[in-house]
C-alpha cells in the first residue's frame, strides 16, 4: 500500500472508530481522533482530501455508503467528530458542522472553520467566514499561532486567496503584538516544522525593531530543518543591514549547509572580508572552497594553501571542522612527501578527522 493510500485508510479508520455505537470504544477512539487533528494544523488539507475523495475511500477498502450513513446519523457528537464531518462530501452535513463549530472555542474548531472558508459551496464558505470572525476574537494567541500553517496553506489556494482570512489574522496579530510575539517565540521550539516555519515568517513580519527581527532570524538559522534555515538566510540577506547582518552571516556559516555558507561567502566577498574568505578556503565542502579561493585571488596572489593547511592541523586551537577542511585542502594541494604526516591523523583522533585523513591519502599523488 502506498503512503497516500495508507494515510487515507488511517484517517478514515480514526473517524469510523470514533463513530462506534459502543461508548467505551468510542471514547478512546474519539481521543485518538482529536489527538490526530490537534497534532498539526498543516495536515488538515490532507484530511480534507482523504474524507472527500470517494475513490480514495473505496481504494482504502472502506464502504463509502457506510461512511455516509454513519456520518448522517447526527447524534450529539464530539468536536473532533464534527471537525471530520465538516470535511466530507455532503454539503448539508458540512453546513450543519460549521454552525455547531462556530459556537466552540477549541483550536480544532478554529482550524475547521479556517478550512471551510474555501468551501466549494459559497454559502458554506460565507457561513464559515462569519463564524471565524467571532471565533478569532476569543481565540488565545497560542491557539491562533498553532493554526498559522493552515492559514498560510489556505492563503495559497484560489478560494483562500480570494477570502479576507489573511487580512483578519494579520489584524489580530497587530492588535496584540507583544502577546503574539511571545506565542510565536514559543512556537519556535515546536516539533512541527510547518509551525516553526509559519511562526518565524509571521514573527519576522510583525512590527518591531531590527534587533527583534535579527533575533528571530538567528533562531531560525540554528533550526534543524534546512528548509527553515534556507528561508531565514534569504530573509536575512534581503531585510537585514549592518550591524545586524554580520552576526547572522556568522550563524549561517556555523550552522548552515554548504548552500548557506556559500551565500554568506558571497556577501563577504562584496564586503572585502579577506579573513573570512581565507577561512572559507578550508571549508569541508569542495564547492565552497573553490569559490573562496576564486574570491580570495582578487585580494591575494600565490597563496600557499598547503602551508596554511598544515598550520591549521598543527594548531591545538583548531576545531574538528577546521582540521577536516585542512585535510580536504591537502587532498588538492598536498604532495607525496606529506603521506607520513597525514598517516598520523588516521588514528587517535576524532572519527570524522580520521576518515577525512584516509580519504586524503587516497587522493594524494604516488
Amino acid at each position: 500500500m502506498d503512503r497516500a493510500l495508507s494515510d487515507v485508510t488511517h484517517r478514515l479508520g480514526l473517524v469510523l472508530d470514533a463513530l462506534s455505537p459502543l461508548p467505551d470504544i468510542a471514547e478512546e477512539a474519539d481521543s485518538a481522533l482529536l489527538a490526530a487533528l490537534d497534532e498539526t494544523s498543516h495536515g488538515w488539507r490532507a484530511w480534507e482530501r482523504a474524507l472527500r475523495d470517494r475513490r480514495a475511500v473505496l481504494k482504502a477498502g472502506v464502504d463509502a455508503m457506510t461512511v455516509r450513513t454513519r456520518l448522517g446519523t447526527q447524534p450529539a457528537w464530539s468536536v473532533a467528530v464534527w471537525c471530520a464531518v465538516s470535511m466530507q462530501r455532503d454539503g448539508h452535513l458540512r453546513e450543519h458542522a460549521v454552525r455547531l463549530l462556530s459556537a466552540c472555542n477549541d483550536r480544532v474548531a478554529l482550524a475547521a472553520l479556517i478550512n471551510r472558508t474555501a468551501d466549494p459551496v459559497p454559502q458554506i464558505a460565507v457561513l464559515a467566514s462569519t463564524g471565524l470572525t467571532r471565533l478569532i476574537t476569543r481565540t488565545s494567541p497560542d491557539d491562533l499561532v498553532w493554526a498559522l500553517p493552515l492559514i498560510d496553506a489556505m492563503a495559497g489556494t484560489l478560494r483562500g486567496a480570494q477570502s479576507i482570512l489573511s487580512a483578519r489574522i494579520a489584524a489580530r496579530l497587530r492588535a496584540q503584538p507583544a502577546a503574539f510575539r511571545r506565542a510565536l517565540t514559543r512556537a519556535a521550539s515546536s516539533p512541527d516544522l510547518h509551525l516553526r516555519l509559519s511562526a518565524a515568517q509571521h514573527q519576522s513580519a510583525l512590527p518591531g525593531t531590527a534587533e527583534q527581527r535579527a533575533q528571530t532570524l538567528d533562531t531560525a538559522l540554528r533550526d534543524g530543518s534546512p528548509i527553515l534555515r534556507r528561508w531565514a538566510a534569504e530573509e536575512a540577506l534581503q531585510r537585514c543591514e549592518p550591524p545586524h547582518l554580520a552576526p547572522l552571516l556568522a550563524t549561517m556559516t556555523r550552522f548552515g549547509g554548504p548552500r548557506l555558507r556559500l551565500m554568506a561567502l558571497r556577501v563577504r566577498r562584496r564586503e572585502g572580508d579577506v579573513d573570512a574568505l581565507r577561512q572559507a578556503c578550508f571549508d569541508g565542502n569542495a564547492n565552497v572552497r573553490f569559490y573562496a579561493r576564486r574570491y580570495l585571488r582578487v585580494h591575494e596572489k600565490g597563496t600557499d594553501f598547503r602551508a596554511l593547511a598544515w598550520a591549521l592541523l598543527d594548531a591545538r586551537a583548531s576545531s574538528v571542522a577546521q582540521k577536516i577542511g585542512a585535510l580536504s585542502v591537502l587532498s588538492e594541494f598536498g604532495e607525496a612527501g606529506d603521506r607520513d604526516r597525514i598517516e598520523a591523523w588516521t588514528t587517535g583522533v576524532k572519527a570524522k578527522v580520521a576518515a577525512e585523513a584516509r580519504r586524503t591519502l587516497e587522493l594524494l599523488p604516488g
